[in-house]
This record gives C-alpha cells, structure tokens and sequence, in this order.
C-alpha cells in the first residue's frame, strides 16, 4: 500500500511538471509559421480553376479525430479549425466538412480534396514504416500542422521499473487505444516481432487491462488519458511513463497528383496562418476544451486553475 501511495504521489507530481511544460509546448505550436512551400505548388493554378465557384472539398476521419477531442454534431475541435482555416484562405463561405463514411485507410487516403487528421510518420526512416505509413509517404501531400497531440505510455504504479527508452518495451504486451498508435511504436522499432501489440477500440479498455495484468503498457492521448483514469477510479493504480512520452503532428492530406486537393491544403495553409495571428485558432480551442473540461494533455489545460491557465486566458482576451 505504502509503495502504491508514493508511486501515485511521484505520478501526480510528474503530471503536475508535465502539464507546465505541455502548456509552453501548445504555445509554442500555435506560434508556427505557415508559409512553407509544397512540391506541389505548380498544380496551384490549375486547382484553382478546377475549385472556381465550388465548395472544396474536406472529409474528417471521425475516429481518429474523436481521440483528440469529443465530436459535437457535425464534428470536433479539429474540424472546426479546419472550416475556419479554410474560409480564412479564400473558400466560400459556405464551406462544409463532411464526416468521412468509411473506416478503410487506403480509400480514405486516395479520396479527392484533403483529408484529416492524420499523424506525419517519419518518412525519412523506411525500415521502420508499415504499409500504412509507406503508402502515407509515398501517396500524400501534407499540409502544415492543425495541431500538436501528446501521446502518453501508462503502466501500473507497482510495474517493476520505469520505462526510459523504447528498449523497454521490448518484451512487453502493449495495449494501443486506436489503430494508429501501432505504427508510432514501429517507429520507436517496437512491432509484433518483438513485443506483443493488442488494439483495443477504446482508452478505457486499455487503461483496464493494464490494470488487471492483461497488458504491460497502455499507450494513448493525453486528451483522453486522465478522464479515463479519473473516471474510472484508476488514478492511482496508473502511473505515467514520462520518459517515453512524444509529440506527434497532426495534418490534413491531399493524394498527390489531386489539383484540387493540392489548391485546397495551400488555402487551408494560408487561412491556418490567419487564424493564429488573429487569435481565432485559441478561440475554437477554448471553447471546445469548455464543453470537454479534463485535466489530461496540453489541450486541456486551460481549465486548471494555475499560472499558466491564467496565462493562456490572458491572451486569448
């Protein structure tokens, strides 16, 4: 009992640090420029002649997105930003995304317009890349970064020692909430070859089954990770291993050779520009972490009554 009490003591200390410096991290991500030059900038022209008069289209991956924020209606945080990036950088005002169908990745990676969210894999590592991030790689077109997610590996607060490097995990039953998080693992050269890595569909499932010893690690968000623990009375049964943790960029997609598409991600870098210098970028951030108040990741800690919340209020007024 002792060692679990001073395990969620160092954890709750451990987050309290992090969320300080989570919060530098978002500023810092929010400041980014937005004026970096595509390979595909010369098919500029002809995607505008092809978007003239019409809404361009833009289709939301709900799953992954749901991960990052709850949807609300028509979609969440991101497609939110999404719309207004988009209405800043010259489409018409009544610019709609829609909410994409279909769960396959290849379809969804070769539809017309831009698709998001999707995380940049480490394109310059291709031993370490699955089929899904090489066809990334070699099919896409990205914008810049919508938005930066923390991504957490979680243990139980009695593991046998803390994880600080991917060699750790090496051996270990993993427990990924999403099918994307495998790749990020495959980057870090962890796969089914030398670790075993189980998908559940949610985060809770996950925290559970570290919880019972079915799993080892639990790798998900921050944005959804301390609800769950809070929720679910795990708290201090779940330590964090921060060590591991990594920022991972999230992006909107265009399939190269798509005109449109490539005339589309340069207005929604122009307007994604926009909106951060007006401000209106915090705004949409705010007001959906108001309607989703955690305490979990840099996304949502501008409800904690500290320093730095004040701080960010501060500037958004």
């Amino acid at each position: 009992m002792q060692k679990l009490q001073s395990a969620a003591r160092v954890r709750r200390e451990s987050w309290g640090k992090n969320m300080k410096f989570n919060l530098r991290m978002m500023w810092a991500a929010a400041g980014m420029s937005a004026t970096a030059l595509f390979s595909f900038e010369n098919a500029n022209a002809e995607g505008a002649a092809i978007l003239e008069g019409r809404a361009p289209q833009a289709t939301a991956l709900q799953e992954f997105e749901q991960l990052i924020c709850p949807f609300e209606g028509e979609g969440g945080m991101l497609t939110a930003i999404v719309n207004a990036a988009l209405s800043h950088g010259g489409a018409r005002e009544d610019i709609s995304v829609r909410i994409a169908e279909t769960t396959d990745r290849a379809e969804l990676i070769s539809m017309r317009g831009v698709t998001f969210p999707w995380y940049k894999p480490r394109c310059d590592r291709p031993s370490h890349l699955t089929e899904h991030t090489r066809r990334l790689c070699e099919q896409a077109e990205w914008s810049e970064p919508i938005f930066e997610m923390f991504v957490g590996y979680f243990t139980r607060a009695d593991y046998e020692r803390p994880l600080t490097s991917s060699w750790h995990l090496m051996g270990a039953t993993i427990c990924a909430s999403g099918s994307e998080f495998p790749n990020l693992l495959r980057e870090r050269g962890v796969s089914e070859s030398n670790a075993r890595i189980i998908i559940k569909p949610l985060p809770d499932a996950c925290l559970e089954s570290v919880v019972a010893g079915e799993a080892d690690v639990a790798i998900l968000p921050d944005s959804v990770a301390d609800e769950a623990l809070r929720k679910n009375g795990m708290m201090d049964a779940i330590i964090r291993q921060p060590a591991l943790d990594e920022v991972v960029t999230l992006h909107a997609i265009a399939q190269k050779g798509d005109a449109a598409g490539a005339a589309t991600l340069a207005m929604l870098n122009r307007g994604m520009d926009e909106i951060r210098r007006s401000g209106e970028w915090f705004e949409i951030v705010a007001r959906h972490l108001a309607n989703h108040p955690h305490d979990g990741g840099y996304r949502h800690e501008s409800h904690r009554h500290d320093e730095g919340a004040e701080e960010f209020t501060a500037r958004l007024d």
